[in-house]
């Protein structure tokens, strides 16, 4: 099985593949996929279609979907380091 890396990218900066499967089209980032159980929601993302294109565009829902999880928490966490910082420097100029 050949892979061609496109031009769509992966959340974590690495290329789409897509590679013709007895099924049809597949797209995954090989950087990322792992298809263990225990491996994680944004491993496991994988696209299929009967084109190539459709293929990348099941990846992208699958990935969206998947990194919205990653994303929504690394805010979350920003937020929080934010508002500690502000609290250390109020605190500081009480002092």
């Amino acid at each position: 099985m050949t892979a061609i890396d496109t031009a769509t990218k992966c959340g974590c900066g690495s290329p789409v593949s897509i590679s013709l499967t007895s099924g049809g089209w597949q797209a995954i980032c090989y950087n990322c996929y792992d298809g263990t159980e225990d491996a994680g929601e944004t491993a496991h993302v994988r696209g299929f279609g009967a084109t190539p294109d459709a293929a990348l565009w099941d990846w992208q829902e699958s990935h969206d979907d998947a990194w919205d999880v990653t994303w929504q928490l690394t805010d979350l966490f920003g937020e929080l380091a934010r508002q500690v910082g502000e609290e250390a420097a109020r605190q500081r100029a009480l002092a």
